[in-house]
């Protein structure tokens, strides 16, 4: 069988349907949580496995924004919930820092303001 032309660029593997997770550590429905592999790691799975198709980054940037899109509907959601049940008050740090926890709140900003 004749290699296949893949450039060594990263690429993003799919089986069957599901993306490879990073590390080929499992699958997953989602492009967001799909893993980029060399050129060389593609071929070699192309070569080896049934089911497989590889995928260039920019052919998956419709995937991509779909899921941007659905996640700004998604904190769009949440931050309208919050501001329901908080009887109006917009999300931001100030309103919630007296109903979080420390480690809570340094979780969300990234460590930053751990204690």
């Amino acid at each position: 069988m004749a290699e296949v032309e893949i450039p060594d660029d990263p690429h993003f593997i799919r089986r069957n349907g599901g993306w490879f997770r990073p590390n080929a550590q499992g699958y997953t429905t989602r492009v967001v949580e799909a893993g980029l592999f060399s050129g060389e790691v593609a071929r070699a799975y192309l070569r080896d496995c049934d089911g497989i198709s590889i995928h260039r980054m920019t052919s998956v940037q419709i995937d991509l924004a779909e899921e941007i899109i659905q996640a700004r509907q998604a904190l769009a959601r949440c931050e309208a919930a919050y501001a329901r049940a908080s009887g109006g008050a917009p999300f931001n740090r100030s309103n919630v820092v007296k109903l979080v926890t420390p480690a809570l709140l340094a979780q969300a900003d990234g460590g930053e303001h751990a204690e």
